[in-house]
C-alpha cells in the first residue's frame, strides 16, 4: 500500500496485527479490492510452512487449543 501514490490508495487503514506481533494488517474496503488485487503479486503458501507459523510456535504462551464443546 505504501508504495501505491497516495490520490490512488484505496479506502482502508493499517493497524498493528493480532496475529504476527510487530506486524502491521491491512483493513481494506471491499469496493476497491478488485482494482487493487487485479494488479497485484500473489503468492500462496501453507502457513504451517512459513517462518512466522515456526517462530509463533516456539512462542512459550503457545497452549494446546481447548477441546471442542458440542453440547
Amino acid at each position: 500500500m505504501c508504495m501505491v501514490d497516495p490520490r490512488n490508495r484505496p479506502d482502508g487503514f493499517v493497524y498493528p496485527s493480532h496475529r504476527v506481533k510487530g506486524f502491521l494488517a491491512l483493513a481494506l474496503v471491499d469496493w476497491a479490492a478488485s482494482a487493487l488485487f487485479s494488479k497485484a503479486h500473489v503468492d500462496l503458501y501453507k502457513y504451517v510452512e512459513t517462518d512466522v507459523y515456526q517462530y509463533l510456535k516456539r512462542d512459550p504462551m503457545c497452549t494446546a487449543a481447548p477441546d471442542q464443546d458440542f453440547s
